[in-house]
């Protein structure tokens, strides 16, 4: 019989590597192989190094884009700030969930490789975000269309200067206001411990504290207080957000803090640690929010932050204030 591949030295090599190749593919798996479809599609990315984040909204025709959102840490274990907020607090959250979303970008995201397929995704031009680390060049990306997909947030982006288009999965449009960043939680407690309240309206103080049995009474007298109120103005203030946060600092004839329209202030113990935190809710700004600052900004060494309530929030708040003082003893 004449075989159809001759039995040559070469020959013999070749099939002796396929059988290899074989067995060590029966052997070891196809998990155990690489799959290039499922590598990273930027591999020398490492979100943990990233120092700043800046992302500059695509100039209107004939206008100008505007400063663009920065958002930066000192170092990768310190927190993150919003540049143009007087470097308040960034929401860690959100800034983990972009740089994550990068860093999970897959070649399998791939959708075009075509440079001719940039407007129809919507990176043609667009807002550009930009990712800084020490010691290497900056990644730019430039962000296209963005909408929702199987009940989840999707959009594009390519590299600047590549053609490369990926879905990116997780984040949706971004926002360049940098309202949209920053931590909005006003304080941090837990309501549970909260053992006493004093509030300071223009200069007079009334204080609160709870018995062991969970009942609320005026400090000096004993007079009992409206429990159910008290619970509530509670957890009004453990839920209260801010609007904003001045982008300047304030003086204190704008922002009403020295007149100290009204100051709360809560007490308590948990894990056998006492905890203290307090508002000051100032004066009305211009556009009808209301001034606010926590105690914790003065302890930070930031007393130049001025955070803004909407105005129906710190009405409520003075509301409830109201009420409670007024019901003790009825």
């Amino acid at each position: 019989m004449k075989l159809p591949i001759p039995l040559t030295f070469g020959n013999l090599l070749l099939l002796a590597a396929c059988a290899l190749l074989l067995i060590v593919r029966l052997v070891t798996g196809p998990e155990q192989l690489d799959r290039p479809d499922e590598g990273a599609a930027f591999g020398a990315f490492d979100p943990s190094t990233i120092l700043r984040i800046s992302l500059a909204d695509e100039a209107p025709e004939g206008g100008n884009a505007g400063e663009p959102l920065m958002l930066v840490r000192k170092s990768t274990d310190e927190p993150w700030t919003v540049n143009q907020r007087l470097s308040y607090p960034a929401l860690e959250y959100l800034v983990d969930k972009l740089l994550a979303s990068v860093d999970n970008l897959r070649v399998s995201d791939l959708v075009s490789e075509e440079a001719a397929s940039h407007a129809i995704f919507g990176v043609e031009t667009g807002p550009v975000l930009t990712l800084e680390a020490p010691g290497t060049a900056p990644w730019s990306f430039v962000l296209g269309n963005a909408g929702r997909e199987g009940g989840g947030t999707s959009g594009y982006l390519r590299a600047v200067g590549g053609e490369r288009v990926f879905a990116l999965s997780g984040i949706g449009g971004l926002s360049s206001d940098p309202r949209a960043w920053i931590d909005s939680s006003l304080v941090s407690f837990d309501a549970s411990t909260v053992e006493r309240m004093e509030f300071t309206i223009a200069g007079t103080g009334v204080a609160l504290v709870r018995d062991d049995k969970g009942r609320w009474g005026e400090e000096q007298t004993g007079v009992a207080a409206q429990r159910v109120v008290a619970e509530d103005l509670i957890g009004f203030v453990g839920a209260l957000a801010l609007d904003d946060v001045m982008p300047r600092a304030v003086e204190l004839s704008e922002s009403g803090f020295a007149a100290g329209a009204l100051v709360l202030r809560l007490d308590g113990i948990k894990d056998e640690q006492p905890w203290s935190v307090s508002i000051e809710l100032g004066a009305l700004a211009e556009d009808g929010r209301r001034f606010v600052r926590s105690s914790a900004w003065r302890e930070a060494g930031r007393p130049d932050w001025a955070g803004l309530l909407p105005g129906a929030v710190a009405a409520d708040l003075e509301g409830r204030v109201h009420d409670l003082l007024l019901g003790i003893g009825q």
